[in-house]
């Protein structure tokens, strides 16, 4: 499996989760408490409601640990990744948030550096032949200057 498909389907799986907590949401547990509020149902059926969200809920957290474990293959995806644990939580030091965060910064390196080598490789065509730049083909500064 890519790293591209790898993705997508961790995606796909966390939208899901999202979405079907969500549907839960709007069609039990908010008439739920509606109708708890309004006097025509129970402390113990709004509880029921409120127990049967659990599972949802769960789905939920773990599809998006998921997510986020799952190497990201653009800096795009990296900001989708930090956006959503961010408004869900997923980086509130509970459970193997190190492990979240570390996964999150080999994003970012790995992509960096892709790009910085992207970045080079690019500006060595543009300089080629030209005197000035012939000694840049290494991060080492020229003769002279200071590092």
């Amino acid at each position: 499996m890519t790293m591209q498909t790898a993705w997508e389907a961790a995606v796909a799986a966390e939208k899901f989760a999202r979405s079907t907590m969500e549907q839960y949401r709007a069609e039990i547990l908010v008439p739920a408490d509606k109708a708890y509020a309004e006097g025509r149902a129970t402390f113990q059926h709004l509880s029921g409601a409120e127990e049967g969200w659990e599972p949802y809920t769960s789905a939920l957290a773990d599809a998006l640990d998921a997510m986020i474990l799952t190497p990201a293959p653009t800096l795009a995806d990296v900001v989708f990744k930090l956006e959503r644990g961010l408004a869900d939580g997923a980086f509130d030091g509970r459970g193997d948030t190190n492990r979240k965060i570390r996964v999150v910064v080999e994003d970012v390196r790995r992509l960096g550096i892709n790009q910085f080598a992207a970045s080079k490789t690019e500006a060595a065509s543009v300089t080629e032949g030209w005197p000035l730049f012939s000694n840049c083909d290494d991060d080492t500064p020229p003769e002279g200057d200071a590092a």
